[in-house]
């Protein structure tokens, strides 16, 4: 020091290191078919610990019809169509100075719709989510959403397999319509409903609770209770309310017993595309995805599951290793009931309740994720009186 020759001034220089990146890529998706991606985010904008990210993804839905034939062999319900999913995303992570963080997006999303058949969905829209931890891995978080959603048919693509031609078919076969005018009439009406959209302004409220130890679980629990009003701008709100429980229990080292319990409700008109499906790639295994499990305003389903390590010998293998640390062996059973809609479900054949036993692999492929193949066999039969067991592919965990 100048003044004190016993004191020392030290200087750092410190260079920050690179918070932004981009990334470009490509895969394959069950939806999205052949897809390509452009992404861009820096986790320190500003220097402030701010986070603003940009994503987008661009398919070709090629595969909507190889995924009709393995998951929902007998009956069409994805379209082959382009699709695109766009978002940005700020996050304050201090909001006003406060332990509150706040994420404003904007999305636009249009995809082979999951809850209509034969339709592509797309919506439009922006949300502010305000996030806040209240005790230990207890959070509580206050989203504002407005967003727009929009609903094409593409029946006419499918000739006699359209949706509108099987739900008047039916009509006549259950004595639900005494002629064919009035079968096609009632069919035309029930598509109408279900291809309504919207535009809602939704205030979503929720609690989660996450001891989880992973992103693929052997111990913990995570805990969701949600609810929260969608104001129909111009058309009818509603009012959704839903919760959801799992559980890990660690067996032994290499087995963990997997449980899940979900719900939800509704009040007032809510459509189609919101509705709760009780089928689906996260829903009862061993059915027809799309076409044997129906829609509805409520919903119950429970599942517990065995996931374990492959007992391989010769673990010091490159190989071995790879399949042990990337696979792992399932046997489950699930169970559900859903509730509501029953004119829809019954024109297109669909059971209100089902359950199913059955065994599978999880395999956790690089660059693609989560891949699952499930063997299902029903307990309880479809409308149409179908117990055959199925091999069904779903990419992504159910919980």
């Amino acid at each position: 020091s100048p003044t004190n020759p016993d004191k020392y001034v030290l200087k750092v220089e410190v260079d920050e290191k690179r918070t932004g990146s981009v990334g470009m890529g490509g895969g394959v998706d069950s939806v999205a078919g052949p897809f390509g991606s452009l992404s861009f985010s820096d986790n320190n904008f500003r220097g402030k610990g701010q986070i603003i990210s940009f994503n987008s993804q661009m398919g070709t839905g090629m595969f909507g019809r190889g995924v009709n034939a393995i998951n929902n062999p007998g009956n069409g319900f994805l379209v082959n169509k382009n699709n695109y999913q766009l978002e940005a995303t700020f996050v304050e992570p201090n909001f006003m100075k406060t332990n509150t963080s706040m994420a404003v997006s904007g999305f636009g999303r249009n995809f082979s719709s999951m809850m209509v058949d034969q339709a592509t969905q797309r919506t439009l829209g922006a949300s502010t989510t305000f996030t806040r931890t209240i005790r230990k891995n207890t959070n509580f978080n206050l989203g504002f959403i407005g967003e727009n959603t929009s609903l094409r048919d593409f029946g006419s693509t499918f000739g006699s397999d359209s949706a509108l031609n099987m739900m008047s078919q039916r009509a006549l076969a259950a004595g639900l319509a005494g002629s064919q005018q009035s079968a096609n009439a009632l069919a035309q009406s029930v598509r109408d409903g279900q291809l309504k959209g919207g535009t809602f302004v939704t205030v979503s409220p929720s609690i989660t609770y996450d001891t989880r130890n992973g992103a693929d679980p052997t111990k913990g629990t995570f805990a969701k209770i949600s609810a929260g009003p969608s104001l129909g701008l111009g058309g009818a709100s509603f009012v959704k309310a839903g919760a959801s429980f799992s559980k890990y229990i660690p067996l032994t080292k290499d087995i963990t017993l997997a449980t899940n319990l979900q719900g939800g409700t509704s009040l007032g008109g809510m459509p189609q595309f919101a509705q709760y499906r009780l089928g689906g790639f996260n829903g009862i295994r061993g059915y027809r995805m799309f076409s044997d499990l129906g829609t509805g305003s409520g919903m119950l389903m429970a599942t517990a599951e065995l996931r374990s390590r492959l007992p391989l010998p010769g673990k010091s293998s490159k190989i071995v290793k790879s399949i042990d640390k990337h696979v792992k062996a399932t046997a489950f059973f699930d169970a559900g009931h859903v509730m509501g809609n029953g004119l829809t479900n019954n024109l297109y054949s669909r059971s209100n309740f089902g359950a199913s036993v059955g065994v599978g692999l999880r395999v956790n492929v690089p660059m693609l994720g989560l891949i699952r193949f499930e063997y299902g066999l029903p307990l309880v039969s479809s409308i149409l009186g179908n117990m055959t067991p199925r091999l069904t592919v779903g990419f992504g965990d159910r919980f």
